[in-house]
């Protein structure tokens, strides 16, 4: 199974006054859990989940994706999944609070998920 070792960052642009779109965005893994390499073109995807909820399946050779969230705390965790199905256990789960009262073209927070 491939190894979840991410570093996420979140971008905030406000859309309403309860709600942010936030930019996540991730480093690939390039080992697998038993420490063989992982090669890009071997992901399939990455389950990204926000309070243990799945937020988005994201294509693999993509490394960002767009969340709605509002503001307040959200925890993030995500796997990888290989070409052959194969999924990563859980990376370790992040939480980090969305602020409301900030600029939102200056909201950056940033995430580091490892395994």
């Amino acid at each position: 199974m491939p190894a979840c070792i991410l570093g996420l960052v979140l971008y905030g642009v406000a859309f309403n006054a309860w709600a942010y779109s936030f930019q996540i965005t991730w480093d690939a893994p390039t080992t697998r859990e038993d420490g063989t390499e992982l090669l890009l073109a071997e992901i399939d995807h990455y389950d990204l989940y926000a309070d243990g909820e799945l937020l988005a399946a994201v294509p693999g050779g993509d490394s960002t994706t767009q969340a709605d969230l509002s503001p307040g705390q959200h925890c993030f965790a995500m796997k990888t999944v290989d070409t052959d199905g194969r999924e990563s256990v859980f990376s370790n789960e992040v939480c980090k609070d969305l602020p409301s009262d900030a600029n939102p073209n200056s909201v950056t927070i940033e995430i580091t998920i490892i395994p």
